[in-house]
């Protein structure tokens, strides 16, 4: 019981974090424009060229597979850890694939959306509404088959 608690303040706290970081980006919409002699170089632009940046994409990517790979041993008894935290590593496990797949819905929605000329907020609706639609289907299905 104490590793759901666990588990449920972390992926709180990722939300949390993730709703800050959409509260900030909104509030700088609302500055005023920069001077015409200064360039107007902010986190955002520099966090922008990052994500553009296929070296990111790689090491994201490999971050990703290592992290698979772990998750994946310690589920099937390759690593050695405590058989308490078996369940935990099961749990991690499941969410981070869940997360993942989640992610790639969303992102196929939004590129397939935008690509067909429509803008980013019918794009994010529309992604965000068929991933709150699989939530909700995968709770129906864990209160109807246990």
């Amino acid at each position: 019981m104490a590793a759901n608690t666990l588990l449920f303040t972390v992926v709180s706290g990722l939300v949390l974090l993730a709703m800050l970081l959409v509260i900030l980006r909104v509030r700088s919409w609302r500055q005023e424009p920069a001077a015409e002699g200064a360039p107007a170089e902010s986190g955002w632009t520099r966090a922008s060229e990052a994500l553009n940046s296929p070296t990111t994409w790689t090491f994201g990517f490999l971050l990703l597979v290592l992290l698979a790979v772990t998750g994946a041993l310690a589920v099937v008894g390759g690593l050695p850890i405590p058989e308490a935290t078996q369940a935990a590593a099961t749990t991690a496990v499941m969410v981070a694939t869940g997360l993942v797949l989640a992610g790639f819905v969303f992102a196929g929605i939004y590129s397939t959306v935008r690509s067909r000329g429509l803008g980013s907020a019918p794009a994010v609706g529309l992604g965000s509404l068929v991933i709150g639609v699989l939530a909700l289907v995968v709770v129906v299905a864990h209160l109807f088959l246990g």
